[in-house]
């Protein structure tokens, strides 16, 4: 019974790390991740066939909270969002403006103290994970637009090469490439009514839990 227990303890690995995003000044965006980006997270991934992020932890840190005149305050407007991921910058649709935030009912609160938040990250159904490749040996449909989000499912460590064998997709031989598959999950924007909005207002801490099963090794407990 011993020896079953720790072979299931054995099985999966979790890895906790946290990233700092750049300087925010006033303005918004979607927040997203992936694996590729998390150098400890990568580091594990290799010796697991599966992955999954389970946990998104985020804090908003303002750099002050007193301002000038006392009523001046940035305010922070935030919403967990599972299917507007996709409209990041370069992606075709607008970056969150405040109106935007406002017309979604977000109400804001004054960003004078940390803010703490946190939600289970999602992947669209229809963006795809492994490089769909046509008979022709063509590489089609890296990601999907419109999907309906999916959370907690596993998927493959390994990113896959446009190099196909009978029209599938093979990983690259000897090479080790994380996969780039994206998370999605909440947006935020910042709203300043000071004089100078692009002065840098503060910075958003993202703590990820990565969760891996089915290991690449074996253990000999005889």
């Amino acid at each position: 019974m011993s020896k079953q227990l720790n072979a299931m303890k054995q099985d999966r690995a979790t890895v906790i790390e946290t990233q700092e995003l750049t300087a925010t000044t006033e303005g918004g965006n979607f927040i997203g991740h992936q694996l590729s980006q998390y150098s400890r997270a990568v580091s594990v991934s290799k010796n697991y066939r599966f992955y999954r992020c389970k946990k998104v932890e985020i804090e908003f840190i303002p750099y002050a909270n007193v301002f000038s005149g006392g009523t001046a305050f940035p305010e922070l407007y935030y919403q967990v969002d599972r299917t507007q991921g996709l409209s990041l910058p370069g992606a075709g649709l607008p970056v969150p403006t405040k109106n935007m935030m406002l017309a979604r009912g977000v109400l804001p609160v004054k960003w004078t103290n940390i803010v703490k938040r946190s939600y289970v990250p999602s992947v669209l159904r229809n963006e795809n994970f492994y490089i769909d490749v046509n008979p022709g040996g063509e590489v089609a449909n890296m990601y999907g637009t419109t999907s309906t989000p999916v959370k907690y499912k596993w998927y493959a460590t390994q990113s896959f090469s446009p190099a196909a064998v009978a029209g599938i997709a093979q990983p690259v031989s000897g090479l080790y490439s994380p996969t780039s598959l994206r998370y999605f999950g909440a947006v935020y924007y910042i709203d300043q009514p000071l004089a100078s909005p692009a002065a840098p207002l503060g910075t958003i801490k993202m703590r990820v839990h990565w969760e891996f099963k089915e290991p690449l090794w074996t253990t000999d407990e005889q």
